[in-house]
């Protein structure tokens, strides 16, 4: 597919985006930058940037317009921020129905939509339920797309370090299951080499297996600290679970996220390089030195 007209990035402020954003500018490919965020939309170094919210359809509307392809890497952050309230239902799937249709109104070629690895095994998860609809929705509108599936992205375990830190780290059961998380560096690749890609679906995984239990470990190890991990019976979780509701759908379904995610293997095809280890430590000693 030529991309003369170039891409538009939904999320390109996210951890994921920005990664892509760098991948396809350094490709020599024209990037239209979604967001929310006026101000740090303008940091990215976009070719162009479009402010709107998946929450607000009418800001949407013609976002596609002019372009060859769309990257969505946009969705609520699993960031455990008591103040972001929008829900995995109302931002990854009904947020993306009016990104779609616009997509399908100005015929783009291509549409690839970051879900994850692993989904039917988590389909009881909020989480999951989102992704998956959106991708029932692409399957069914007639666009040609591809699904990038990581294995977990690497970022997602820097709750670990903080966890570190404060000396313990608590897992849902025996930390047993295994997975193979791939970095955000390595994820980006597979973003845009999908643009190119005939198959409806890329699941991506990065060199390494680990249960979560080592993976936790590790967070301890890239601090210089003796590892503290303790496992505990899922049911003790649920109360806990409940109680967020109340307060906080969105954390509520990342913890039921969180523990269902604990419990099963998620083994994705070898697809990235970077190895965990060396990014943890990386980070360890960005937030030693303030940086987080």
């Amino acid at each position: 597919m030529r991309l003369e007209r170039g891409v538009l990035l939904a999320g390109a402020t996210g951890v994921l985006g920005r990664h892509v954003l760098k991948l396809l500018c350094a490709r020599g490919i024209r990037v239209r930058a979604m967001g929310r965020n006026a101000a740090a939309l303008a940091r990215l170094g976009a070719h162009e940037c479009v402010v709107a919210d998946l929450l607000e359809a009418e800001t949407v509307r013609g976002c596609a317009g002019g372009v060859d392809a769309v990257i969505s890497c946009a969705g609520a952050p699993l960031s455990l921020d008591w103040r972001d309230r929008a829900g995995f239902y109302k931002v990854d799937y009904l947020g993306h129905l009016p990104l779609i249709e616009d997509a399908l109104r100005h015929r783009v070629s291509k549409f690839v939509y970051v879900s994850l690895a692993g989904a039917m095994a988590l389909r009881q998860t909020e989480y999951a339920q989102a992704h998956e609809r959106t991708v029932t929705t692409l399957a069914e509108s007639g666009l040609k797309y591809t699904i990038v599936r990581p294995a977990g992205l690497f970022h997602s375990f820097r709750e670990f370090l903080r966890m570190a830190r404060m000396g313990q780290i608590v897992l849902p059961g025996n930390g047993g299951a295994r997975t193979n998380p791939i970095d955000e560096c390595d994820a980006a690749r597979a973003c845009v080499e999908a643009l190119w890609q005939d198959e409806t679906q890329l699941i991506v995984g990065g060199p390494e297996v680990f249960t979560r239990r080592r993976i936790a470990e590790m967070a301890f190890e890239s601090q210089g600290k003796r590892p503290r991990v303790i496992g505990a019976p899922r049911a003790l979780f649920a109360p806990v679970v409940a109680g967020m509701r109340l307060l906080n759908r969105r954390l509520a379904a990342i913890a039921e996220f969180g523990i269902a995610v604990s419990q099963v293997d998620c083994i994705a095809p070898k697809y990235g390089e970077r190895r965990l280890g060396e990014y943890l430590r990386a980070a360890a000693r960005r937030s030693g030195g303030g940086e987080e």
